[in-house]
């Protein structure tokens, strides 16, 4: 009964596979001109970065990308701290504090006949500010 299942999932998942590939490109929609990216895995390491990114031609996109990590402490403190099992790390790392702010402009052209999903080179520049407070003693 099993061997059953499978099968029939097995042949369900390649008919709608078969069916998504026999279509036509020109049925596919127009890729959207506006896109706009927050990085979630970054929210775990106290950082907020948020991309824009405008089509301003068939295969090139202009984009700008925000970072912020307000200041504190350093993402996995602990983790540190435990790594290093001192005394006087664990001392530096908890009166460390930092945090950060970016700016990144950038120009994307894609290879790809549809746009924005594929390989590109993407030139680009970076302003960033960078804080750190700490008291350090030798």
């Amino acid at each position: 009964m099993m061997k059953k299942k499978l099968t029939l999932l097995f042949f369900l998942f390649t008919c709608s596979t078969a069916a998504l590939m026999a279509q036509d490109e020109e049925a596919d929609p127009a890729p959207a001109k506006n896109m706009v990216k927050l990085n979630l895995p970054a929210l775990a390491l106290k950082n907020i970065t948020l991309q824009y990114e405008r089509a301003v031609a068939k295969k090139v996109t202009v984009a700008g990308t925000f970072r912020l990590m307000p200041k504190g402490s350093i993402p996995l403190k602990s983790t540190f701290i435990k790594l290093a099992d001192d005394p006087d790390t664990e001392r530096q790392l908890n009166n460390l504090e930092v945090g950060n702010i970016a700016f990144m402009p950038e120009v994307r052209y894609y290879f790809s006949k549809r746009g924005i999903p594929r390989f590109l080179p993407g030139p680009f520049c970076q302003y960033c500010q960078l804080q750190r407070n700490s008291s350090y003693r030798i």
